[in-house]
């Protein structure tokens, strides 16, 4: 049957709707996931006897089981990813916590505002990795640090992690109700720095996402001389170290705000914030492992290639990676632009794994000022065990 028969017939003949709306849970609540099914793939994946008689009595409705089958695979490919993103598991998790009944009563107006502009961020940032997908982009977390992955489960009681393919991404709403639930005495704080960091996490992947778009560019219309690809490729790069410095800044003070080590954002250097955060942080805190994984990344050694390339791209001189010679009357393999991409990609990557740390060093807090409902524990702990 030719392609534009069937879709007449779809449209005219059986009067289906182009897409069928598949939300995660079971329940439509505020915020919850969905994805559009077309209507063509579905009619495809039919025997041809149910289509026969379908065309005949004008009545065809595609089964709960083919819609399920094939929201699943958008799912995975648009949103979740495979297993290097942990993405199987995590979609297992989102729906658990999309069968949940939310309550999002603590949410003061600004909260609401927040989430719902964060919420649309996070949409416009998946449509554009949807649109084109470049594969070396994902950061593959579930292969690098499973164990940090499998933190989600246990905080998706308070902080619910959606996905970690290409971004840490939360259900923002969620969260933010849960830390006024709890009456946390810095939640205005903290409400206003996980917002923060949450965008420039988007920022940061955008900005790699354009980068490799532009670096494709290059590759395919380079003839030697500079071209604009590559200044805008250029300029891409310290938008995206400048980000990266700003996260790790603002997670140092997130996670002195979980408990209660406040003005660290004052600070003259870096140092300084972290003597006063560790000195401020509760002793068992500072033994938990993610807390070692904070302490390591942040490290002044362990910061100071990021901090090389920021002060290399504002000092006068520059870093030789970055400047136009490095490009001109080169074939792109002769360029540094995939090595300098390999080395943001880590650093997004790390900075990621110690954002889903300090969201579990929040999660703990959260739950010893508002314990979960035991119900609710032993249903989590129940999936927790079904997927080691």
């Amino acid at each position: 049957m030719g392609n534009k028969l069937t879709n007449w017939l779809l449209k005219n003949w059986l009067r289906l709707p182009q897409d069928y709306m598949v939300h995660l849970g079971k329940e439509v609540q505020e915020g919850s996931l969905f994805v559009a099914v077309h209507s063509r793939p579905l009619w495809e994946a039919e025997p041809a006897r149910v289509k026969r008689l379908s065309l005949l009595t004008r009545i065809w409705t595609p089964s709960p089981e083919l819609l399920r089958q094939k929201a699943q695979t958008i799912f995975t490919n648009f949103i979740f990813g495979g297993e290097e993103d942990y993405g199987d598991q995590l979609l297992t998790l989102a729906a658990w916590h999309h069968n949940r009944k939310w309550s999002l009563d603590a949410l003061t107006p600004e909260d609401k505002n927040r989430a719902k502009s964060i919420a649309s961020f996070t949409l416009l940032t998946r449509t554009r990795f949807s649109k084109l997908p470049y594969v070396i982009l994902p950061l593959e977390l579930g292969k690098e640090v499973p164990d940090i992955c499998f933190l989600a489960f246990p905080m998706v009681v308070k902080i619910p992690v959606i996905t970690v393919r290409h971004f840490v991404d939360l259900h923002y709403a969620f969260a933010f109700n849960s830390i006024r639930r709890s009456g946390h005495p810095q939640a205005d704080p903290l409400v206003a720095y996980l917002y923060e960091i949450g965008i420039i996490q988007q920022k940061i992947a955008i900005a790699l996402h354009e980068y490799v778009r532009l670096i494709h560019y290059a590759r395919d219309h380079k003839q030697g001389l500079l071209i604009n690809a590559e200044v805008d490729a250029i300029r891409e790069i310290e938008n995206t170290v400048t980000q990266l410095k700003a996260s790790m800044e603002k997670i140092v003070v997130l996670v002195g705000l979980i408990h209660g080590v406040t003005k660290l954002d004052e600070k003259k250097n870096h140092g300084a914030k972290l003597e006063a955060l560790r000195k401020g942080l509760p002793k068992p805190v500072l033994e938990t492992p993610y807390w070692k994984i904070i302490e390591d990344f942040i490290s002044p050694a362990s910061l100071e290639a990021l901090n090389n390339y920021r002060t290399g791209m504002l000092h006068k001189k520059g870093i030789g990676k970055l400047q136009p010679h490095q490009y001109v009357d080169k074939e792109f393999n002769e360029t540094p632009f995939l090595e300098v991409f390999a080395f943001l990609h880590e650093q997004h990557g790390k900075n990621s794994t110690v954002l889903l740390c300090a969201l579990a060093l929040l999660t703990d807090r959260l739950v010893e000022l508002d314990p979960p409902d035991e119900t609710e524990k032993m249903a989590l702990m129940e999936l927790m065990g079904s997927t080691k």
